[in-house]
Order: C-alpha cells, then sequence, then structure tokens
C-alpha cells in the first residue's frame, strides 16, 4: 500500500489516495488529535473500492466515528470495549459480518462493520454494549441476539427501508446517547 502525498515531506492533516492495487481510493488523515496515532477516515462513497480494510490501520481496540449532523458540524466519538471485553479486539469488515451477527438490511451495501463481541463469546443475559468517550453504553443480551456492533450503510443503491423492528431500536437510549457523546 503507497499513500501519495502532495508536500514535500511535511505531513499535514489532509485527503490522502491509498493504492491497494488499483486506482486508488481517498481518505482524510489526521496526524494532530492524538499524538500517537493518525485517524484515517474512510467516506461511504469509497467502500466499494477497499480491498482489504484491516491494511488501513494496526490499533484494534479503538475506533473514531465521525457523525456529521444535519446542520454539517462535524463531531468525533472513540469507541472502545467494555472493561468486561478489553481484551477482544474491535473487527472491523466491509460488506461482511464474519464471526457476528448479521446485520439488518444487509443489501444497502457497500457498509461498514464494526463488530465489538463475536457471537463465540456471548451468551443469553451476556451485558453487552461499548465505550463511548469513556462512559458505558451497555445492555443485557436477552433474546440470544447478539446486537454488539454497529453498521454504517452507505446505501448508494437507493433502497428504502421497510418497516422492521429493528428500526425501533434507534430510538432507544442505547443507540441514540452515543450521538449526544461526541465532541
Amino acid at each position: 500500500m503507497k499513500i501519495h502525498t502532495t508536500e514535500n515531506g511535511n505531513v499535514t492533516n489532509g485527503i490522502f489516495v491509498i493504492d491497494q492495487g488499483q486506482d486508488g481510493f481517498p481518505v482524510y488523515c489526521d496526524f494532530t488529535s492524538d499524538s500517537d496515532k493518525i485517524t484515517t477516515y474512510l467516506h461511504p462513497n469509497h467502500l466499494r473500492e477497499i480491498n482489504d480494510v484491516s491494511a488501513l490501520f494496526d490499533v484494534t481496540s479503538e475506533v473514531v466515528i465521525r457523525h456529521v449532523r444535519s446542520d454539517d458540524r462535524q463531531y468525533t466519538a472513540k469507541i472502545n470495549q467494555l472493561a468486561r471485553f478489553s481484551d477482544v479486539p474491535l473487527h472491523v469488515q466491509i460488506n461482511g459480518f464474519i464471526g457476528y451477527w448479521v446485520p439488518s438490511y444487509p443489501s444497502m451495501d457497500p457498509y461498514l462493520y464494526l463488530g465489538m463481541v463475536p457471537k463465540d463469546k456471548l451468551n443469553l443475559q451476556t451485558v453487552q454494549g461499548w465505550m463511548i468517550e469513556d462512559q458505558a453504553l451497555n445492555f443485557t443480551n436477552s433474546d440470544s441476539n447478539y446486537r454488539s456492533y454497529f453498521v454504517f450503510l452507505a446505501n448508494t443503491n437507493d433502497i428504502t427501508y421497510n418497516s422492521s423492528p429493528c428500526l425501533s431500536y434507534a430510538t432507544l437510549p442505547l443507540m441514540k446517547d452515543w450521538k449526544d457523546l461526541v465532541k
């Protein structure tokens, strides 16, 4: 993988092109928000162009989500595992969910899947959830469904949502409160 820059050795925050053996795709790289890490933001319009998402990162203990609100202000939030699963790496997949629960609306691809806890680590009545900006948001699994994941649907095919009970989860505090924790 090669990163093409327009700077003469002086790397600054900005858009870079990552080449994974094809024409390449743009990402936004933030070199300044965390002195120990480079944060790379993927745009939903370019998910289909990514061959190997795991090659884009080497830290599996946290993911940064950028949330764009309706007024176009952007906020970021660091997501980590709950303490009880701190030894379990976060797992990012594009158009896949191997080892995790099937997402609602996988036909709204491409999608980015952030798996928190794999199915084989969960049982009935297991406390699941995630940490957002060091605050735990959790729930107890009561129906043997594993819901420790986020799915970011690009929905480039403009598929319409149907009336599914899964959509009602969006109104639960667990699903909407994380947006209030972003900075």
